[in-house]
């Protein structure tokens, strides 16, 4: 009968990308290798249906500027609220913030230290 490890999931946000890549470093230095970083978007994104004025589709403002899909008229009035449609405020269509994302599967020994590796680097479990 063989051993198994226990694993556990580790999620983390982070401010920056420079500070989740730190972390997922210093995991990948423990022998942890499933570990992605990647950014969060406010809105869904797909590059088939990205808006395009040369074309003539471009069904809102808002679709345009956020570069997505915009399904319906409900949807690109909750979308003109985003403060990066005004102008006003550009996000890069990320969730401003905490807006990079490490998951990890990480071993159960190993999760404690892991942990305070996220909070030493400024991020949030």
């Amino acid at each position: 009968m063989s051993e198994t490890k226990a694993e556990r999931n580790l999620i983390a946000y982070f401010r920056t990308a420079e500070d989740a890549d730190r972390v997922k470093e210093a995991l990948w230095q423990l022998g942890i290798d499933d570990v992605r970083v990647e950014p969060l978007y406010a809105q869904p994104y797909d590059d088939a249906a990205r808006p395009d004025p040369m074309s003539g589709r471009m069904p809102s403002l808002a679709g345009s500027v956020l570069d997505v899909d915009v399904p319906s008229r409900g949807t690109a009035v909750l979308l003109g609220a985003d403060p990066a449609v005004s102008g006003m405020a550009d996000g890069e269509g990320r969730v401003e913030g905490w807006s990079v994302v490490l998951a990890a599967v990480v071993p159960e020994i190993h999760l404690a230290h892991a942990q305070e590796l996220v909070r030493r680097h400024g991020g949030r479990l």
